[in-house]
């Protein structure tokens, strides 16, 4: 037997499926090492569950793979976990649900239909045999890229339809009715289905009969739709961000300030802020029944200020879109106002200086979110060990003697014949080099990610400077439309240590390296050869940081760099305007992240002086 779904309609319990594995009535799929993990994980679902469940869970875990993925959604989503469970950080709790959901897959027999529906010979199987096969042993797409399309073509067999018969209706009808992160993988995969049809480079037998145009007006089960924003308010909303960013800003380099251009743009982010908050705002007008269809906008109603607390209140009663923190609510709230401003002359002037001390627009005090709490412990640890530091600061030359060795045998290392366009050690090679000049930068200068993915090592202007000075054999020079508010850098030297020459690492990695990035890890609109790393996008360079940075025992993400160089120089006493100067954020920004580690030395003395108490009264 390999399933006890026949014996229990209405679901297997955890206590009775390890029952039916001790017994012999469930057959264990797993090898031994395998199997002591899962049952590790098994045991502690136990302590799990009652934090992860509603307050009225009955404390039966019912072997159910769809719960638990609903019950883990919310920490997926924040890279969290669920604290006093035993969880030393988030990789270990995705382990944790990775384990218990292949058990309960098993279990509910899901593993077994699963496999049996991709067992299919069909025209979707012909069709990811063309994507890697491709044109001339050239796939048509990358590995992650093939990923949604092989999840559609799973959700087409369980539908008992082929793909190549699956219609535009049929996919909205889908989306209509899955979850937010199913609609996800459909929209994503029609979209690159579209682009292989448009490609020629695919036979029509195995495709759908017709495109499957934009899906993006499908709303799926459950989507919180956001009402449409009236005509004359999204004039003036496009009017303003447009103003934001086509105009000058203004960047302070020391002492000095500069005008600077923001090209066109103030960051595809802030931009993106702006319109969401504004949005929300809008949505809190129509919730509050200011705003009708078919009617003029209400200008005269909207420029009272007291109206922005009335909208913060129905947010917290989750009235609008999903329910954000007292200090989102702030944040949002004071883009508003800068958006009103210049609608209504003088409506900042009306905000009065108390505003922004209601609870509403406040986190409660002390609250500090998951993430938080991992940030702060992780920077705790790395401010109370030298060793962490040691590995921290030495990625870089980690990372460069391993990706030199590989570069060099290149050849040596390639694929077998018809196994693709890159061997497995050939693709560690060049993310090693990646790493290693993204490492041998931030840790010396911690720009942010979205900075780094955006400097130019070739062309009339270079971020990157060889500047034949000894001492300082290379300066970053930052201008601020690549910078998060406009701040501007110029002739940051990056210093040479005892173990590693950043000089050498950029010119081995210009002339042996990038050439090859530009080959093999960017595709499309995207490749650039005047970038550093080619137009490597965030994502896949946020991946890497994390997985090499954890095999050099390190569990971090990129932007814990910035976190980690701050404390370590708060720490040491190093001045908050310096600190400030540094990272590019202002100062109260820096007492603020880094308060924390002014009350562990406090504590800590505290600590020490009761020890000096014991020990002069030889107690």
């Amino acid at each position: 037997m390999t399933s006890l779904t026949d014996l229990d309609k209405r679901g297997v319990s955890l206590e009775e499926s390890l029952g039916a594995f001790e017994a012999g009535i469930l057959v264990n799929p797993w090898r031994e090492s395998t199997w002591k993990k899962i049952r590790g994980s098994l045991t502690t679902a136990a302590r799990v569950y009652p934090k992860i469940t509603p307050e009225n869970h009955s404390g039966m875990i019912i072997c159910d793979p769809e719960e638990l993925m609903r019950l883990v959604a919310p920490y997926k989503r924040a890279k969290s976990f669920p604290v006093n469970c035993g969880f030393k950080n988030y990789e270990s709790f995705y382990t944790w649900q990775s384990n218990v959901k292949r058990f309960f897959e098993h279990v509910s027999g899901q593993r077994q239909s699963r496999c049996a529906i991709n067992s299919k010979k069909d025209a979707g199987a012909r069709l990811l045999k063309v994507i890697g096969i491709g044109v001339d042993g050239q796939p048509l797409l990358t590995g992650s890229e093939t990923i949604p399309i092989a999840s559609f073509i799973g959700l087409c067999r369980e539908a008992d339809i082929d793909v190549n018969k699956a219609t535009p209706d049929w996919v909205r009808n889908q989306i209509a009715i899955s979850t937010a992160g199913r609609a996800s993988t459909i929209r994503q995969a029609a979209a690159r289905i579209d682009k292989l049809s448009d490609s020629g480079k695919v036979p029509r037998d195995v495709l759908p009969p017709c495109r499957f145009g934009d899906l993006s007006d499908v709303f799926y089960a459950g989507q919180w739709r956001t009402p449409e924003v009236h005509p004359e308010f999204a004039e003036a909303r496009d009017r303003y961000i447009k103003n934001l960013c086509e105009g000058t800003k203004r960047a302070r380099l020391g002492l000095e300030d500069f005008a600077i251009s923001t090209h066109g743009r103030i960051g595809e982010k802030r931009a993106k802020s702006i319109r969401q908050a504004i949005n929300w705002f809008h949505h809190g007008l129509v919730v509050a029944g200011l705003v009708r269809e078919n009617r003029p906008f209400p200008w005269r109603q909207v420029a009272v200020p007291s109206l922005l607390l009335e909208i913060a209140d129905l947010d917290a009663a989750g009235a609008i879109q999903r329910s954000t923190q007292g200090e989102t609510r702030g944040t949002r709230i004071k883009i508003v106002i800068n958006f009103l401003d210049t609608i209504f002359q003088g409506y900042k002037s009306e905000i009065g200086p108390g505003f922004f001390d209601y609870d509403i627009l406040n986190n409660p005090e002390n609250f500090e979110t998951d993430k938080a709490k991992w940030k702060r412990d992780i920077a705790l640890k790395f401010v109370e060990s030298p060793e962490l530091q040691r590995i921290f600061y030495g990625m870089p030359e980690r990372f460069f003697s391993e990706a030199v060795d590989l570069i060099d045998r290149w050849d040596k290392i390639g694929p077998a014949a018809g196994k693709g366009r890159l061997s497995a050690l050939q693709g560690r090679g060049l993310d090693l080099a990646i790493l290693a000049v993204k490492t041998m930068i931030t840790t010396r200068f911690p720009l942010r990610l979205d900075s780094v993915i955006q400097l130019t090592a070739f062309g009339k202007t270079p971020h990157l400077i060889q500047s034949g000075d000894p001492r300082n054999p290379i300066r970053v020079d930052i201008p601020g439309y690549i910078v998060k508010n406009g701040k501007l850098f110029s002739g940051v030297p990056l210093l040479p240590s005892r173990t590693l020459d950043p000089s050498a690492v950029l010119k081995w990695y210009l002339e042996k390296v990038h050439h090859l990035v530009l080959e093999h890890k960017v595709r499309g609109a995207n490749r650039s050869r005047h970038l550093l790393f080619a137009g490597l996008t965030r994502e896949p360079m946020a991946r890497k940081y994390k997985r090499y940075t954890a095999e050099a025992g390190l569990g971090l993400d990129a932007h814990m760099v910035r976190h980690l160089a701050g404390s370590i120089l708060y720490a040491r006493g190093i001045p908050v305007e310096v600190i400030a100067e540094l990272l590019g954020i202002s100062e109260q920004t820096v007492i603020k992240n880094y308060i924390y580690i002014n009350r562990s030395r406090l504590r800590q003395k505290a600590i020490d002086e009761v020890a000096t108490i014991y020990r002069e009264l030889e107690l």
